[in-house]
């Protein structure tokens, strides 16, 4: 549950159980809606993310959590950021190649209350590659006005100098600044 173990495992005496596979499920992150329920994703070992919806009186939304996947690239570090209405922005990275050294590309794809896309297709932050496989989450600050905005640093150009990029995506999903930063 969500309380003892981190997203599988035992059920707490106060916690919610939102998985109950064998799989290892990693590196959960929350995020509050302005309903106070609770957005939950979390990696598993499949490279696919999930993510479920705990309402406020500790009910379960979905019956199974919404999974990311694709045949094209794995679904990985997934992090929601709450926004108005009982919706949330789920940032997510899209990695190809092996996996100790990712070529990693960075999207926002935006949820309603019913936990239903609301986007027509995902937002791609950043798909310049050089960002290293030890970036798991990246900083999510609300904007005011149902939007976020990110940083991180990558080696594009791969010539062992990491530089700082950042990034605005708006409400509507389009971006302040180009592809990359």
């Amino acid at each position: 549950g969500v309380a003892g173990y981190g997203v599988s495992g035992p059920r707490g005496a106060d916690g919610v159980a939102l998985t109950n596979n064998d799989e290892s499920n990693m590196l959960p992150q929350l995020a509050v809606t302005d309903e106070d329920n609770v957005i939950v994703c979390w990696s598993n070992e499949s490279t696919n993310i999930q993510v479920q919806k705990v309402l406020a009186n500790g009910t379960v939304y979905l019956d199974e959590p919404l999974t990311l996947t694709s045949a094209d690239y794995r679904c990985m570090y997934g992090q929601p950021i709450a926004v108005s209405g009982d919706s949330f922005i789920l940032k997510y990275f899209r990695d190809t190649g092996v996996t100790w050294s990712p070529t990693r590309h960075v999207y926002a794809r935006k949820y309603g209350p019913e936990m239903t896309q609301v986007w027509d297709q995902d937002t791609a932050l950043t798909t310049q590659g050089g960002m290293n496989a030890w970036s798991y989450t990246l900083p999510l600050v609300e904007d005011g006005a149902d939007g976020f905005w990110t940083g991180w640093y990558d080696d594009r150009d791969s010539n062992n100098d990491y530089d700082n990029y950042v990034q605005h995506v708006n409400a509507d999903g389009s971006l302040s600044f180009a592809n990359g930063g």
